[in-house]
């Protein structure tokens, strides 16, 4: 028989997530992956199934054998390879599962055969109903570069084009598939416009895994976790969207599969040729995580080649019961204070990392509540996106700080409101105007401030108004005090 992979297609219904507390099992859909081969027309970098020992002499009856068994469990079937298109059988392998009932008969392929018009139809008639092709890269140089196959880009974008031009006649889910490489690595917008250019329903970025021929590449081929995180930050494409996914890279790296509408669990529960932790170890970040009981670990050829500084080791919520972490969302700032210590001014930044890369670490180390601060973030017109990423990665309670001048925008406030913060810091220098734009070095900032209070007040946005202590300001405390409190704060608090 056939070796058969059987793996968990997760659905985000009601997922019981690390955002929200550790343990428990998302809603699952089995798939039958069926390897109809292991030859293959290109020869990719990172290709794992090199020397997988996957059977390929097998008869139409064979497979018509496996289909049987596995539909008395499953509906979902997927023919994989090597390359699936390869196989003459093909569409006589789908009109078979389709005469078996199968609700989701999906195939997986780099796209080249796909060029042939004939093929295309072949396979649709016989009941494909699910494509997902193959493509790492937007252009020829990129794409052949990592297939090893010149002229792969080309045939790849024809098959895609046939699959495109036959959606309005057949009703088919189309998705595109990129590996994530050190060469393609910055180049995930990019992607995102190629599969627009194609109506692709979701596009899936993924990371190789460390076996065969990336085992062998691995120094030229296998990115770190950490870069694939910031790589995707700086791409701006939204993550938590159903568009787009981005897969196998761990929690403790930053991952954010569990967040994302499908959760794909590879080698969770196979059969045959496939173990679940086959080629995986843990190290010293697992022996105090919180998810170590429901994790395989991490690649041990990873680990070989990048050792254990990136991952960290999750945290229970409920050690962070009533914390907040501060994420730095930049350093840009229309105050130029003389006590700055996270803006232009300050003596040297306290971060320097993406805030996504901050936000996904303010999880991992248990907080549910973060305030977004540093400089002026409501200058940049992505704060409403850092809002809302960090409520996609779980934080129950998300505040903004600010120095409150942008709060005079009504459009601002606004918008605040709509977001439903659970609170709004701002900043006041003093309870006096002289001193406030004196340290600000800004004049007016003290009276945009304080108007920028009276708006929050009357939208009814909660406000904390916060006073670093320094010596210019120490006799104005009190005043600031009654200031705040007058203009409607819920609090009022002095740092050092």
């Amino acid at each position: 028989m056939a070796a058969v992979a059987i793996a968990d297609a997760m659905t985000d219904d009601s997922p019981a997530r690390p955002g929200g507390g550790m343990g428990g099992k998302l809603a699952s859909r089995q798939v039958a992956h069926i390897p109809t081969g292991r030859g293959c027309n290109n020869s990719c970098t990172f290709c794992m199934e090199r020397g997988a020992g996957y059977p390929f002499d097998y008869t139409l009856d064979d497979y018509g054998d496996i289909l049987k068994r596995m539909r008395r469990e499953l509906d979902v079937v997927v023919f994989t390879g090597g390359e699936p298109t390869l196989n003459p059988l093909l569409p006589r392998l789908v009109a078979a599962a389709r005469t078996l009932d199968y609700q989701t008969i999906g195939l997986v392929t780099n796209g080249r055969a796909l060029q042939q018009a004939t093929l295309c139809d072949d396979l649709l008639e016989a009941g494909l109903n699910a494509v997902t092709v193959s493509v790492h890269g937007p252009s020829a140089a990129v794409h052949d570069g990592i297939t090893r196959r010149k002229g792969a880009f080309a045939q790849a974008a024809r098959g895609l084009a046939n699959l495109a031009s036959r959606r309005a006649e057949r009703d088919f889910s189309f998705k595109l598939n990129c590996t994530l490489v050190k060469g393609n690595l910055h180049l995930m917008a990019q992607m995102r416009l190629f599969a627009d250019s194609f109506g692709i329903d979701h596009l899936n970025f993924n990371v190789p895994e460390p076996r065969g021929s990336a085992d062998e590449l691995f120094d030229s081929v296998v990115p770190r976790y950490a870069e694939v995180m910031d790589q995707a930050d700086r791409s701006e494409l939204d993550f938590y969207a159903p568009q787009q996914s981005l897969s196998r890279v761990p929690p403790c790296a930053g991952g954010i599969e569990w967040v994302q509408e499908t959760w794909h669990l590879a080698h969770r529960e196979q059969v045959d040729i496939y173990q679940a932790a086959a080629g995986k170890t843990k190290g010293p970040p697992c022996a105090d995580c919180a998810m170590a009981a429901e994790c395989d670990g991490i690649w041990e050829r990873y680990v070989q080649g990048y050792g254990w500084d990136d991952l960290m080791a999750w945290v229970d919520p409920a050690e962070r019961a009533g914390q907040a972490v501060r994420v730095i969302t930049g350093a840009a700032c229309n105050n130029h204070c003389v006590h700055c210590v996270d803006g232009p001014a300050a003596p040297a930044p306290r971060t320097t990392a993406h805030p996504g890369r901050q936000l996904r670490e303010g999880i991992i180390r248990g907080y549910r509540s973060v305030e977004l601060g540093g400089g002026e973030m409501l200058l940049s017109d992505q704060w409403p996106a850092l809002v809302q990423q960090a409520r996609n990665l779980g934080y129950q309670r998300v505040a903004i700080e600010t120095n409150g001048r942008a709060l005079n925008l009504q459009a601002t406030v606004a918008q605040l409101e709509t977001l439903g913060l659970a609170g709004v810091v701002v900043r006041l220098n003093a309870g006096d105007e002289a001193i406030h734009d004196a340290m600000a070095q800004v004049t007016g900032a003290y009276r945009q401030c304080v108007r920028g209070m009276v708006q929050l007040a009357k939208r009814g946005i909660p406000f904390t108004v916060r006073l670093r202590r320094h010596r210019r300001n120490v006799s104005s405390i009190e005043r600031a005090r009654q200031l705040a409190l007058q203009a409607g704060a819920w609090r009022f608090e002095v740092v050092d």
